[in-house]
């Protein structure tokens, strides 16, 4: 639906732009420790093949462990706490 009225019917999905969309959270949604989870869409069975789309989701928390972003990102954080 977010992207839905960015073209006109007809038209190949090709001519959307990339869509990112971000979801912050000041918990591990997923348990594994990151501090970033980047999603987009591929198939399952053949992760070869992408819808190719180019929407990514990502999802960034508060309570990662894993050294996986950015020093600035990280301060950020530190700035909310205090």
């Amino acid at each position: 639906m977010i992207d839905i009225q960015l073209v006109d019917a007809g038209q190949h999905y090709k001519k959307l732009n990339k869509s990112y969309i971000i979801f912050i959270y000041p918990f591990d949604l997923y348990g594994k420790g990151r501090h970033i989870y980047t999603f987009e869409h591929i198939c399952k069975e053949d992760n070869s093949i992408s819808m190719g789309d180019e929407a990514v989701k990502i999802f960034l928390n508060a309570d990662g462990t894993m050294d996986d972003v950015s020093r600035e990102l990280k301060a950020e954080k530190q700035g909310m706490e205090a």
